[in-house]
Formats: C-alpha cells, structure tokens, sequence
C-alpha cells in the first residue's frame, strides 16, 4: 500500500512538473520548420533520451550525490533555481523559433534541449530525488515504481509530443502561448517553494546543531 501511495504521488508531481502542454509549446518553437516525418522522429528521440535520463537518476543520482557529499537540502536550492530560471524563460517573450533556425540539424535538438531540460529537467529531477528522500526502507518495489513513474511520465508527454500538430491546429498558437505563460508563472512559484524547503532544511540543521551540542557539553561529549 505504501509503494502504490508512493507511486501515484510521484506520478502525479511529475506530471504537474513535466506539464505536456509546456513541452509541446517548447516542441513547437524547436521544429517548426521541420517535415512531419522529422517532428516524429525527433519525438521518439527526445522521450527516450529523457526516458534514460530520469531511469538513470532514478537508479543510481542518490547513490552519486551522497558520494559527492550532497544534500537534498542542496539539491533543493540548486533545483529550485533552476527550474526559476526555466520558468522565466516560459513566461519572458523571447520565442525558441531562434534555436530552430540556427541548428543546422533539427534532430540535434533531440538531447538538449527537448529531452533535457524541457522533458527531464532540474524540477523533475529534483521531484525525483525528494521522494527517494522520503523513503525509509527502499527495496525492489520503489524501485520498480520510479521507473514506471519516469517512464508513464515521459509516455504521456510522447503521446502529446505525437498529437503536437493537431493540438497547435485545434488550440492554435495564441492559446499555447498563454497556457505557457500561465505555466511558466506556476513553475516559479513551485521553484520558490522548493529553494524554500531546502533554505529551511539547511536553517533548521544549522539552528539545531549548536543545540545538540550543548546537550552533548553537559554530558561531555562535545569536544
């Protein structure tokens, strides 16, 4: 019961993260110019790169970052920033058409940056981290359920990324643009959110230590 509770949160918050609809607006902006066999291909790209990027974090970017000696509190605060930085690009005007006609292949778009960080990027990683964070006894079956949440994740994005021209053709781009505004303004409050957490993370370690080691002085402990 707990890993499906697992599972679903995860599911869910990536989704709100990974928000299809500002994927296809990106998609969009990157292969406008380019034929339909090219959009496709390029979308079949994009989901398995970000597929192997988000498993690959999934697996094995706790392990790595406690290596490191990082924290999620600063995992938190570098995501967070980030995503803000993400989020202020969806909602400046500056339009991605640019990136398409300087690349002289459309399909080099494909890793970055459509699989990374418009599909998989720092909000979803950081989204990923938190609730491996939040796991006190890991074993198979949260590991089974990363992967399928990564992997439903960028699924559905796939499906949209397919439908893009019928969704541009039935929204059109003025309401694309708005709900990529309306995205990005959401994006910047949940990065604020996140640096939040992990500046109040890190706050509480720092105001909690010098307490423990007063406790430890009078039981002289505390060198």
């Amino acid at each position: 019961m707990e890993e499906l509770n697992f599972f679903y949160a995860l599911v869910s918050n990536l989704l709100i993260v990974v928000n299809p609809f500002i994927v296809v607006s990106g998609f969009v902006g990157l292969s406008g110019g380019a034929s339909q066999k090219q959009q496709r291909e390029l979308a079949v790209r994009a989901s398995v790169v970000a597929l192997g990027i988000g498993c690959a974090f999934g697996l094995f970017g706790m392990g790595v970052l406690e290596g490191a000696g990082i924290t999620i509190s600063a995992l938190r605060i570098a995501g967070g920033f980030l995503l803000f930085r993400t989020a202020c690009a969806l909602v400046s005007e500056q339009s991605s058409d640019d990136v398409s006609q300087k690349s002289s292949n459309i399909l080099q778009l494909a890793v970055f940056p459509l699989a990374f960080p418009t599909i998989i990027g720092p909000g979803a990683l950081c989204i990923i981290a938190n609730a491996l964070g939040s796991v006190p006894n890991p074993h198979i079956g949260y590991t089974v359920g990363i992967v399928l949440a990564i992997a439903i994740t960028v699924g559905v994005n796939f499906l949209f990324l397919c439908m893009a021209p019928q969704i541009l053709k039935l929204l059109g781009n003025n309401i694309l643009e708005i709900i990529k505004k309306l995205a990005g303004l959401f994006l910047s409050m949940l990065a604020v959110q996140i640096m939040i957490g992990g500046v109040s993370e890190v706050y509480k370690s720092w105001k909690e230590t010098p307490i423990a080691c007063t406790l430890d002085k009078r039981e002289g402990q505390c060198a």
